[in-house]
C-alpha cells in the first residue's frame, strides 16, 4: 500500500472530501432547522462502508465520516436490545422493558 495511505489524516481528509460540502454561514441561518443541514446520498454511504471494509487502515476514518452521515438514529438505537421500531406509527420508536432472566 502507498506510505502516504498509512497516514490517517490523510485519510480522514480523503473521506471527509466524499461528504457534501458544510457552509458554515448557511449552518448559522439554517441552524432552527437541522435537516436543512447537507446530508450524503446512499451511494456515497455505500462507499464509505466499502472502504471501511476495504483494510484495516481505512476502518477509523471512514466510519468517522459514515457515523456524521446519518440522517436518523435508528441505526444507532438499533443496537440497544430493547429498541423496537413500531410499524403501525412510521415515525415513532418504542423502548420495550427486557424480559425476565435477560442479561445483557
Amino acid at each position: 500500500m502507498e506510505r502516504a495511505l498509512q497516514v490517517e489524516e490523510i485519510l480522514h481528509q480523503i473521506f471527509d472530501n466524499l461528504l457534501p460540502e458544510f457552509d458554515m454561514k448557511r449552518s448559522f441561518i439554517d441552524s432552527t432547522d437541522p435537516r436543512l443541514l447537507p446530508k450524503p446520498d446512499k451511494p456515497t454511504r455505500a462507499t464509505l462502508l466499502s472502504a471501511a471494509l476495504t483494510c484495516r487502515s481505512f476502518v477509523e476514518p471512514a466510519l468517522d465520516a459514515l457515523w456524521w452521515a446519518m440522517d436518523d438514529l435508528r441505526p444507532l438505537l438499533s443496537l440497544l436490545p430493547s429498541f423496537k421500531l413500531d410499524d403501525d406509527l412510521p415515525d415513532e420508536v418504542c423502548l420495550h422493558e427486557m424480559p425476565l432472566g435477560c442479561d445483557i
